[in-house]
C-alpha cells in the first residue's frame, strides 16, 4: 500500500506543471515559490492541492521537509535527511542509492559520511567515469582535477584530465630505504629519479615522484624529453634533490623538460642547468622551490628557451637567482629573493628576449654589479606588474641600485625613484618576510597605495599559489594576488 501512495504522489506532481520551467535538482531555485523539482521529470511543479500535510512545501530547507518529518516521497525531504522511509525523512545510509536517484538524478549516490545524496563521493573515482570529469569536489559533483593528488594515477594533465598510470613511472626512495632493481610501478616504484630517467621509453614520458624524508639524488637529462612531478613542498613532506658537488638537475641536448612541484636544494653549483644542443632544448619550472645551492638557482646557459611560473628561487643561492644567458624566457608569478651574493637576483643577457611579468624580485644582494635584475648592456627588456624592493648592491654599480640602465619598468613598486608608466615607491607590507613569505598582507594601506588593483589588463590569468587573477576588477602588482 505504502508503495502505492508513493507512486500516486508522484504522477500526480508530474501532471500539475508550473509553466515547464526546466529545473536540475529539488529545491532549485529557478521554481515558482510554490512549485518544486520533479527531480524524474526535470521540470517546476505545483504540489497535489489534497495531499495534505505530507506534500507541504513550508518545510525547515528550501520549503521541504526535515529529519523526523512526516512524508510520503523522498522528493519531498530536505537534502540533509533526503530519504523517505515509514513515513518519514531521515539520512540516507548504504543501499539508498535508488532513493537518491528519484529525488535527482544529479545526485544518485549516497555519501555514507555527510548522510546525504550527492553525486559523487571525495576519493571515490568510480563514482566519476568520464575521463573529461575525473574527480569529486568538496559540494559532491565531479568536476576536472586541478591538483595532481585529485588523481588516483597522482598526475593531473592540463586540460583537467587525469593522466592513465601506464604513462607513468613512479619513484619513492622509501625515506632511504629503498633497494633493488624495480620496475616503476605504483605498487613496486624505483628508487632513484636519475636511475627512472634512463627508463623513460614510448608512451611512458612522465615520472612521479613521491614524498620522502630522505632526499634523492642529482638527476642528468640529456636528450631525454621527460616530465618530472613532486609534491610540491618545501621542507617536511616534499620531493627534495640534493645536488651535493653536482647541480640538482642538468639538462643538455634538445629534450623538453618539466620540473614540477621539486625541492631542488643542498648543491656546491647551480640549482638547474639548461644548455641545448644544435636546437635549443625547452625547460619549464614550474611550482618548484630552489635554494641553499653554491651557485645559481636556476642557469640558463646557452640554446635553452625557459618558461618559470609559480616558483620560489632563494633564498641562499649564492652566484644569484635566475641567469637566462641565451634563449627566450617566460617569468611569471615566480617569487625570487635572497640571493647573492656573487650575482643578481635575476640577469637577462643581452642576447636573451622574453617576457618577465608578475614577479616578486627582493632581498637579494651582491658585491659585483647589479642585485635587483641586470638587463645586459644592448637590446633594452621590459620589466612589467613587478615587486622589486630592497635589493642591495655594490656601491659602485651606478646609477641604479636595483635594476640596470636597459631594463624598462612599467608597472613595477621599487625604492627608488624609476620614470616609466604606473611605477611607484611605497614600501609593500609581506605576510613574513624574515621567513621568505612574500605574499602582500590583505587591507594594508601601504598595499593598497602600491600594489592591489593597480593594473587594468595583464595576460596573467592567475598568481603563484594558483588563484585566478584578476580577484577584483582589477590585477595586482607582484606575485601574488591579494585575496
Amino acid at each position: 500500500m505504502r508503495f502505492v501512495l508513493v507512486f500516486s504522489l508522484v504522477s500526480l506532481m508530474g501532471c500539475i506543471r508550473s509553466a515547464d520551467v526546466i529545473c536540475t535538482f529539488v529545491g532549485d531555485p529557478v521554481c515558482d515559490p510554490n512549485a518544486v523539482c520533479d527531480p524524474n521529470l526535470l521540470v517546476c511543479v505545483e504540489p497535489p492541492q489534497d495531499a495534505g500535510v505530507d506534500a507541504r512545501v513550508d518545510g525547515p530547507v528550501d520549503g521541504m521537509v526535515g529529519e523526523g518529518g512526516s512524508c510520503m516521497a523522498s522528493v519531498e525531504c530536505a537534502p540533509t535527511a533526503p530519504i523517505c522511509g515509514m513515513g518519514a525523512c531521515r539520512p540516507c545510509t548504504a543501499g539508498d542509492e535508488a532513493e537518491c536517484a528519484k529525488r535527482s538524478l544529479m545526485t544518485p549516490i549516497c555519501d555514507t559520511g555527510t548522510h546525504e545524496c550527492s553525486g559523487c563521493r571525495k576519493g571515490q573515482a568510480a563514482d566519476c567515469p568520464d575521463p573529461a570529469m575525473p574527480t569529486c569536489d568538496a559540494n559532491g559533483a565531479c568536476r576536472k582535477c586541478v591538483l595532481h593528488t585529485d588523481c588516483t594515477s597522482m598526475v593531473c594533465n592540463s586540460d583537467g584530465t587525469c593522466e592513465s598510470t601506464s604513462n607513468i613511472l613512479y619513484v619513492d626512495n622509501k625515506n632511504g630505504t629503498c633497494t633493488g632493481l624495480n620496475q616503476g610501478s605504483m605498487a613496486d616504484p624505483i628508487c632513484d629519479i636519475n636511475a627512472a630517467v634512463t627508463m623513460i621509453a614510448g608512451a611512458k614520458t612522465i615520472i612521479r615522484v613521491l614524498p620522502s624524508t630522505a632526499a634523492y639524488g642529482p638527476v642528468a637529462i640529456n636528450n631525454i624529453s621527460v616530465t618530472i612531478i613532486g609534491a610540491g613542498i618545501k621542507g617536511a613532506g616534499g620531493t627534495a634533490i640534493a645536488g651535493g658537488t653536482n647541480a640538482g638537475v642538468n639538462i643538455t641536448g634538445t629534450p623538453t623538460v618539466v620540473l614540477d612541484g621539486l625541492d631542488i636544494k643542498s648543491s656546491t653549483t647551480d640549482g638547474v642547468t639548461c644548455s641545448g644542443g644544435a636546437t635549443p632544448a625547452t625547460l619549464m619550472i614550474v611550482r618548484s622551490f630552489i635554494h641553499n645551492v653554491g651557485g645559481i638557482g636556476a642557469n640558463i646557459v646557452n640554446k635553452c628557451n625557459v618558461t618559470l611560473n609559480r616558483d620560489e628561487i632563494g633564498p641562499g643561492n649564492t652566484g644569484g637567482g635566475v641567469s637566462v644567458s641565451a634563449g627566450t624566457y617566460t617569468i611569471t608569478n615566480c617569487f625570487i629573493t635572497g640571493n647573492g651574493t656573487g650575482g643578481a637576483g635575476v640577469t637577462l643577457a643581452s642576447s636573451a628576449t622574453g617576457m618577465f611579468v608578475h614577479n616578486t624580485v627582493t632581498a637579494n644582494s651582491t658585491t659585483v654589479g647589479l642585485a635587483g635584475i641586470d638587463c645586459g648592456s644592448m637590446a633594452t627588456k621590459a620589466i612589467e606588474n613587478s615587486i622589486v624592493w630592497n635589493n642591495t648592491k655594490d656601491p659602485l654599480a651606478l646609477p641604479s641600485s636595483q635594476v640596470g640602465t636597459k631594463c624598462v619598468l612599467t608597472f613595477v613598486d621599487i625604492n627608488e625613484s624609476n620614470a616609466g608608466l604606473g611605477n611607484s615607491m611605497t614600501q609593500p607590507t609581506f605576510v613574513d618576510s624574515p621567513n621568505n613569505n612574500y605574499r602582500l598582507v590583505k587591507g594594508d594601506t601601504n598595499n593598497g597605495a602600491c600594489c592591489v588593483d593597480r593594473i587594468d589588463t595583464s595576460s596573467v590569468l592567475d598568481d603563484i599559489d594558483g588563484t585566478l587573477r584578476p580577484v577584483n576588477l582589477k590585477w595586482d602588482i607582484g606575485a601574488h594576488e591579494v585575496k
